[in-house]
């Protein structure tokens, strides 16, 4: 194995600005910090309830929780619930323009890996140009195109996305309490 101080020496000098400290690594902080610790406990309890009360709901429904996109919703909400794509507007819209893009594309050309491709960079696009940006919906127009292409689809997106927004309500809710942050207004949220 090769040494640090046989490199040469410009290999040295980049190499440098990787090394620990000669006292060690740094200490490993969040233990230690009380806020950063209760934004860590309330981002990982809105995610396990969240998902667990969505594939509960998928169950009672006959719905395969895998067909329904949300897992990386609300990791999203649960660990930046004050983010633009965690807003409202972004979850709400997000998911119904990608389930309709989707939806729309494989009633056009059919499904396949390919007609998804397509199905998610134009959802997209069309978050995009909705002032809706919420990347976790993307995987709808993908989803439809492996053979979940009922109308019906719909359904379990919108609730869910209405879900997810609870949940993100909550959880910024919680941690602005938590840090001492004062509350965005529903106005000012909206605006994102």
């Amino acid at each position: 194995m090769l040494r640090f101080d046989e490199l040469n020496p410009d290999s040295q000098e980049f190499f440098s600005k990787f090394k620990c400290p000669e006292d060690g690594p740094p200490p490993w902080t969040p233990l230690k910090n009380r806020r950063l610790n209760c934004r860590i406990l309330i981002a990982t309890s809105i995610a396990v309830v969240g998902l667990f009360v969505m594939i509960a709901l998928a169950s009672i429904a006959n719905v395969p929780f895998a067909t329904i996109p949300f897992a990386t919703s609300v990791a999203l909400v649960a660990g930046a619930p004050d983010s633009r794509p965690a807003s409202n507007r972004a979850i709400f819209f997000g998911h119904l323009l990608s389930a309709s893009v989707g939806l729309s594309i494989v009633a056009i050309a059919g499904g396949g890996a390919l007609v998804g491709s397509i199905a998610v960079g134009l959802s997209v696009a069309a978050m995009l140009a909705a002032n809706a940006f919420h990347p976790p919906a993307a995987i709808s127009p993908l989803i439809i195109s492996q053979g979940h292409s009922e109308l019906s689809f719909l359904v379990p997106v919108l609730v869910g996305a209405v879900l997810v927004i609870v949940l993100s309500r909550a959880s910024e809710a919680l941690q602005c309490r938590v840090s001492g942050d004062v509350e965005v207004s529903q106005s000012e949220r909206s605006s994102h």
